[in-house]
């Protein structure tokens, strides 16, 4: 097996580097290569990155404009060689086994799902253990993961089965909605879901109490319609679990 990890990126240098030095730490993973795709901000990226001479192939891309999400993504989809993608975001750093993990975890599924913890530096409050138990990890423990829980910040996908299903759908050109609409039609797709609780990924910046409030405000009036209208089943899923 080999892996293509698939990293877009807007403008945050210092947090893609801690996202790389994690990667050169990893134990016991299968080769992998990673393409980083920068949606429109930081042409010199290619430059920065070669500099650094990794120990594992990377390749950056560089989008004009901003293309958003969706796009961003299937333009790393696409650049993609190894059997499995791992879709990782650009303020992670992972644990040492974390590519071992996800590759592990293909045994028993075609979309393995990752654990996605808040980084230690940033102060514990409520709203961190919120978002640290949301999302797949309230149903790890049973036999079957829905795909709405599929979440592209943590998460890897058979290469093959990504291009039966097809790409992120362009339409999400904004926070919220890309990988939910994705998670259904790889569902539909026939593709089993697992979860590796050790393929930590820690996220570097957290979103503030009133920024995600915000974001929560634009998905619902922008994202979430354009959901229900492609997914109609994840109205009923969705109303009582909006920001699982």
């Amino acid at each position: 097996m080999r892996l293509t990890v698939v990293v877009p990126t807007h403008g945050r240098r210092d947090l893609l580097d801690r996202l790389l030095a994690s990667l050169r730490e990893q134990r016991d993973a299968p080769a992998f290569d990673v393409v980083i795709v920068d949606d429109g901000v930081d042409p010199g990226l290619g430059e920065h990155v070669d500099a650094q001479g990794l120990p594992f192939p990377a390749r950056v891309l560089h989008h004009e404009t901003n293309r958003g999400r969706s796009a961003t993504r299937n333009t790393g989809l696409a650049a993609a060689t190894g059997d499995v993608v791992v879709f990782l975001d650009g303020d992670m750093r992972v644990c040492p086994e974390f590519l071992a993990a996800h590759a592990a975890a293909h045994a028993t599924g075609d979309v393995v799902l990752g654990n996605i913890v808040t980084a230690p530096e940033i102060r514990r409050n409520a709203f961190v253990e919120y978002i640290d138990s949301r999302g797949v990890k309230k149903v790890a423990g049973g036999t079957e993961i829905p795909p709405r829980y599929f979440m592209t910040g943590n998460s890897s996908v058979a290469r093959a089965l990504t291009a039966r299903a097809g790409g992120f759908d362009p339409e999400f050109d904004e926070y919220g909605g890309e990988d939910t609409e994705m998670g259904y039609r790889l569902a539909a797709h026939g593709a089993r879901f697992a979860y590796a609780e050790h393929a930590v990924s820690w996220h570097l910046d957290l979103n503030s109490v009133p920024r995600m409030a915000e974001r929560l405000r634009r998905y619902g009036e922008r994202m979430l319609p354009i959901l229900v209208r492609k997914v109609p089943q994840s109205y009923r899923e969705l109303r009582l679990g909006l920001i699982d």
